[in-house]
């Protein structure tokens, strides 16, 4: 899709790492609670465990009222980290592919401007009137900010990709070394 020459790149590379990173994580999420179910007294199991409740415990705060449950088991993160993810990784797998990429840059302002509005509302409902949200609105809400967040970054490499190319930093660093 981007050309190695792109600074644009490099951005590029952190996003195939993270979009890994976040699968790998779901799959924790969704498989773990599954295998307590079947193999409760497994000692790997409980130790993977373990170690991912302390892992997802920085990145989230664990509320067991703003959980999700499977078989009874809480997952890792709550309701609106997980729909981040959700969001995260939907944003990443569509906007991969280049048909649904130069689709998605000729009308980004329009995207945004329909994925940014339930944030800013929710968060002036929260700061000025103590709002209380629901699942459904924390489940919206995560899936605004996985793809806001990810949506940004594609502009920022294509930004990155127009304006600053490896062979227009040569020339400039060259340019400014001959004065």
């Amino acid at each position: 899709m981007l050309k190695p020459k792109h600074l644009g790149s490099l951005l590029l590379w952190w996003v195939y790492f993270s979009y890994l990173i976040t699968i790998i994580e779901m799959v924790l999420i969704i498989a773990l609670p599954l295998l307590q179910k079947y193999l409760i007294n497994c000692d790997l199991i409980i130790k993977i465990s373990d170690f991912c409740w302390l892992y997802f415990s920085k990145q989230c705060h664990q509320m067991p009222s703003r959980s999700l449950f499977i078989f009874k088991h809480q997952m890792f993160v709550c309701n609106r980290c997980f729909f981040v993810m959700i969001g995260n990784i939907l944003t990443i797998s569509i906007l991969l592919k280049k048909k649904y990429l130069k689709e998605f840059l000729k009308h980004k302002a329009v995207f945004l401007a329909l994925i940014i509005p339930p944030l800013i509302v929710e968060l002036i409902l929260k700061i000025f009137f103590s709002y209380a949200s629901n699942f459904f609105v924390r489940s919206i809400n995560g899936l605004c900010q996985g793809a806001a967040s990810y949506s940004i970054v594609f502009i920022v490499i294509n930004f990155l990709n127009k304006k600053f190319s490896f062979t227009n930093i040569l020339y400039l660093v060259n340019y400014y070394k001959e004065k």
